[in-house]
């Protein structure tokens, strides 16, 4: 089935153009329109994408926005070996920037 490899080719695209400088726009349309109705696994894969290549500082607005997607899409802190060390690394590094812009941690296991 490609379904999912054309949506996380285009999980891609999306990361890319947000990496190119269009953060807020591609961070609303995630937040606001897609991420509700959409498979919570294509959420964290485009989350992981997102803090691959976006670093600290990070605004209050990013971080908020993160962080509520990672909420809704099941995205925790843990030291269980289900998750790559590399994700864990990334998720440490994001709640460092997170509590620095003033947003809340990612949600603990």
């Amino acid at each position: 089935n490609s379904q999912p490899e054309v949506a996380r080719l285009l999980l891609d695209v999306a990361a890319s153009i947000l990496q190119a400088g269009q953060v807020e726009l591609v961070l609303s349309l995630v937040d606001q329109r897609w991420a509700r109705t959409a498979d919570p696994s294509h959420v964290r894969y485009f989350i992981f994408k997102v803090l691959e290549e976006c670093i600290p500082p990070y605004s209050p607005w990013f971080a908020a926005t993160l962080v509520r997607l990672m909420a809704a899409s099941g995205v925790r802190r843990s030291r269980g070996q289900r998750d790559s060390m590399a994700q864990q690394r990334l998720l440490e590094e994001f709640a460092a920037g997170a509590a620095a812009a003033g947003a809340p941690p990612p949600p603990p296991p």
